[in-house]
């Protein structure tokens, strides 16, 4: 995989506003429907309606870097949960989620973060920042008419100030 830009170049980390053109674009052209809500007919407006939604509901959030070309989708379900949904350029994942959740557990009444994919690399990625594997929902995710299993893989703060990722970053 090539990177346009090297790990040490990308100091433009934050969050994004939803209205920004970049961030809408971002997520028109790499977020399928079928990701968000598995329902004959829906659509991309209906989908970026939903963001909205979410976002004026303070639901959601996105925290990325336009020049990695990456965001995180933060849902909120409550003031002490958030699960991050990854967007873009999967290649800078390590990065963003690193400082992602140090801003989080640092800054916010966050207590735990969860994250779910079908992806092993992502499982693999998250689980040498701390994050403990808490279990596998089999065949619970279509994805181009395939069944896939998730990983659920979860890090409080407590356990985040426990781990050597973060006492190396400190």
């Amino acid at each position: 995989m090539v990177f346009p830009v090297s790990s040490t170049e990308i100091n433009d980390i934050g969050f994004i506003d939803f209205k920004d053109p970049w961030l809408q674009d971002l997520l028109w052209n790499t977020v399928s429907p079928t990701q968000i809500f598995q329902r004959e007919g829906y659509t991309k407006m209906d989908m970026m309606g939903y963001f909205k939604s979410m976002v004026d509901a303070g639901c959601y959030s996105f925290l990325g870097s336009k020049k990695a070309g990456t965001v995180l989708r933060c849902y909120f379900p409550n003031p002490y949960v958030v699960e991050p949904h990854i967007v873009g350029n999967g290649g800078y994942i390590r990065l963003l989620l690193k400082v992602g959740t140090d801003f989080t557990f640092s800054s916010t009444k966050v207590s735990k973060i969860n994250i779910y994919t079908h992806l092993p690399s992502i499982k693999n990625i998250v689980s040498r920042l701390g994050f403990i594997h808490e279990g596998t929902t089999t065949n619970s995710y279509l994805l181009d008419g395939d069944l896939k299993d998730i990983f659920i893989l979860g890090l409080s703060k407590q356990d985040y100030y426990k781990h050597e990722t973060f006492k190396l970053a400190a």
